[in-house]
């Protein structure tokens, strides 16, 4: 189920409240400087400080090589306050092209195993700047 958020776009599983995952993505545009001041790693440092669920663990930043953008991702282990289960998020953040997009995965722990196939599909098939002006005649990179 894809449902438009506010500020993102979310797709579950199922039909919410009987989901066990959701991916949410949302971008920003960005001036065309230099980022390079502005490493991702201090945007996830950032980010992780903010959350204000019950964290249990956290894992290292992990970076992913791209030639056409740049990509880190970062995992949380929480206690969900109102399932009281479980659960993992993970949150990476890709920048290029003059885009940002910010990319939550939230799932319980027990569905980690197939869900991990998931996120690492999502991490490869990102990607920025292209732009799908008619789609039965290709797309155009800018």
């Amino acid at each position: 189920m894809i449902a438009p958020a506010s500020d993102c776009i979310e797709i579950y599983d199922k039909q919410p409240p009987d989901d066990d995952c959701r991916l949410a993505v949302s971008y920003l545009p960005l001036p065309a400087i230099d980022w390079s001041g502005l490493p991702l790693t201090q945007l996830i440092v950032t980010a992780k400080k903010s959350d204000r669920r019950k964290i249990l663990s956290h894992s290292e930043i992990v970076h992913v090589p791209r030639t056409d953008l740049e990509l880190a991702w970062t995992e949380v282990r929480f206690m969900d306050s109102q399932e009281h289960r479980e659960a993992f998020s993970r949150l990476a953040i890709a920048r290029g092209s003059n885009l940002q997009a910010l990319i939550t995965f939230d799932f319980w722990v027990e569905d980690a195993s197939r869900l991990n196939s998931v996120w690492d599909e999502v991490l490869r098939s990102v990607e920025l700047g292209r732009y799908v002006d008619d789609p039965t005649s290709g797309d155009v990179l800018h």
